[in-house]
């Protein structure tokens, strides 16, 4: 297939709904933001973009079921949730002006499917790197289609990552699966493609890693690091950001290495970024050297930690981390 409509309705949403999580993020306040069961954040941001991306979603492609990070019950109730409520709906309305706060709401909690085997699921995260994007760093908008448990498209849109002439920020990075990835501004103007590419000398290979310790090791990391021989200190950036720096070339690896081996990735934190970076030349596996497996629903229950390097160099990442056992 060609996949042609899923492409161009993906990276038109997702660059749509930028506007709003860009809007947000300029006068943020204390009460946008709340805090999850599991005391992650969530924003405004996070809950007017899913909404508007459900909302295209569903009128472009209404018999596709949408697997996302976030769960409307959070705007559920009085006191701060009300709060919440009301500026989501305030935010969303500001794009949309037709909508009323029922259907937004309700787009937000048609989100809830789980990916499989079989069929067609797009897998969404409105806000990747929540933290990132709170604390004005980087954040990515990452929406990618599921068939059969494996990434057809991949769309992450990136407003402030730098591009590639000076002063400038906002990258949308898209991927088609045979078809190779390429890279454009956000303001619709042309995009190119793009080649995953390392130095031949480990000490010129820049590593990408999380900003977050709660989940991963820094330590582990730069015990790899040093293993492989790299002489530069890593890049620590939030969200799927660093899969667009290894995609286009700007870094040779990005790696995770969870802290409890128990620890198991979403998929919505994953499915774009690994597509793009694979599309362009790439390898993405896990710890053990195996594929991304996004059919097991909304964990990857067969995969431990990430690498994601430029083909020329993965075996050797891989190769540096099994020395740290």
């Amino acid at each position: 297939m060609s996949w042609d409509a899923e492409i161009r309705i993906a990276r038109e949403t997702a660059a749509f709904a930028c506007r709003l999580a860009v809007r947000v993020r300029a006068a943020l306040m204390p009460s946008d933001r709340a805090d999850k069961s599991d005391r992650s954040p969530v924003t405004v941001a996070d809950f007017g973009v899913q909404a508007l991306i459900s909302l295209d979603l569903a009128s472009a492609f209404p018999n596709d079921p949408i697997m996302a990070e976030e769960d409307a019950a959070g705007l559920e109730g009085g006191g701060q949730a009300a709060g919440l409520r009301s500026r989501v709906v305030e935010s969303v309305q500001w794009l949309r002006p037709d909508l009323g706060e029922n259907r937004i709401v309700q787009a937000i909690g048609r989100c809830g499917a789980t990916a499989g085997l079989k069929g067609r699921c797009w897998c969404l995260d409105p806000i990747d790197g929540t933290k990132g994007f709170i604390r004005g760093g980087q954040y990515a908008l990452a929406l990618s289609l599921l068939v059969d448990g494996r990434p057809v498209i991949g769309v992450m849109a990136c407003p402030n990552l730098p591009a590639g002439d000076p002063g400038q920020t906002g990258r949308i990075y898209t991927a088609v699966l045979n078809r190779g990835a390429r890279v454009g501004p956000l303001d619709g103007r042309p995009d190119t493609p793009i080649k995953a590419r390392a130095s031949d000398h480990p000490a010129g290979v820049l590593f990408c890693e999380s900003v977050e310790s709660e989940h991963v090791s820094h330590k582990r990391m730069d015990r790899v690091r040093q293993a492989f021989g790299a002489s530069q200190p890593p890049l620590r950036m939030d969200s799927q950001c660093k899969y667009g720096l290894v995609a286009d070339g700007r870094a040779g690896v990005y790696l995770r290495v969870p802290l409890e081996t128990g620890h198991r990735e979403k998929p919505w934190d994953h499915a774009a970024g690994a597509l793009i970076v694979q599309e362009a030349g790439g390898r993405v596996t896990d710890l053990h050297g195996r594929p991304l497996d996004f059919s097991t629903g909304q964990n990857l229950t067969r995969n431990f930690g990430i690498i994601a390097a430029a083909a020329s160099i993965h075996d050797r990442v891989l190769q540096a981390f099994r020395q740290t056992l």
